[in-house]
């Protein structure tokens, strides 16, 4: 009995760890095919101070700035930026609490 659980337990992982591969693959084949348009950057987004940190991906297109969720599985943009309406306001290195969520040594833009 105690065999036939052991290989029961040893399929199970074999298939976790088949989907997270496929996941894995996957999040990766989207990164690529956001950046063959070329001019993309690694941007963290929030609606407000308030708001907490949405880790992304922003491309540059002719008229507008898109923004992909990292973790999404859509080729579509989550957000879309007239890029003649954006304006730097202010740029500062990222505060001790927001770089735990953000990454230490990056920069945040208003």
């Amino acid at each position: 009995m105690s065999g036939v659980l052991a290989l029961i337990a040893g399929w199970v992982l074999l298939l976790i760890l088949a989907v997270a591969v496929v996941a894995a693959l996957g999040l990766a084949s989207r990164r690529i095919l956001l950046g063959r348009s070329g001019g993309t950057v690694e941007c963290g987004l929030r609606a407000s101070q308030a708001a907490s940190w949405r880790l992304g991906i922003a491309t540059y297109e002719p008229g507008e700035l898109q923004w992909f969720s990292a973790f999404g599985v859509r080729l579509r943009p989550d957000e879309v930026f007239d890029r003649g309406a954006l304006s730097v306001l202010a740029r500062r290195p990222a505060a001790q609490a927001e770089a735990l969520s953000i990454g230490a040594g990056t920069v945040v833009v208003e």
